[in-house]
């Protein structure tokens, strides 16, 4: 990807991931007390508890990887000031950070069965690719009342992948 076309491509990749939470009125904390919704792309939220999607590319990223790892990391830095900003009103925030997950962008990089199976063989302890609802489980543990004292905090769900690294 050349000039423009990776500018474009960066544009794209911060204003969806680090705008899109940080901006957009429906996804503002305050305004996301009441409800478990699996619908919204960036959160899954419960009363006065929010959880943010982040990424394993918060950790460690890969070559080609600096829009979509610095808008990770932008991310982390937006739950870290709204936990500090809404603590006070007993509301916290947290992020998940996924490792390789098998969803459209991990079927639209790797389109063969094949390419996910050898995918799949080298991630981290659990040599497999996480689920969707893997990762729906650590949000709602991360919203839940057995995670009360939580806040600012990301949670590493990787299958042990940095582990290995």
């Amino acid at each position: 990807m050349g000039g423009d076309d990776a500018d474009e491509h960066a544009r794209r990749i911060l204003g969806d991931e680090v705008q899109g939470p940080a901006y957009d009125p429906s996804r503002r904390w305050q305004d996301r007390r009441h409800s478990v919704t699996a619908s919204q792309r960036h959160s899954v939220t419960a009363s006065q508890r929010h959880s943010v999607t982040a990424s394993l590319h918060e950790h460690a990223t890969r070559p080609g990887g600096a829009a979509y790892a610095s808008s990770k990391r932008a991310v982390i830095g937006l739950v870290q000031a709204a936990a500090l900003d809404y603590g006070q009103q007993n509301i916290r925030v947290n992020a998940i950070s996924p490792g390789i997950i098998s969803t459209r962008m991990f079927t639209d990089r790797l389109p063969t069965e094949a390419q996910q199976r050898e995918a799949a063989a080298t991630v981290g302890g659990l040599k497999r690719v996480g689920q969707p609802d893997e990762m729906a489980g650590a949000i709602l543990f991360l919203a839940s009342d057995e995670c009360t004292y939580l806040t600012g905090a990301s949670l590493l769900a990787d299958g042990g992948l940095l582990a290995g690294i």
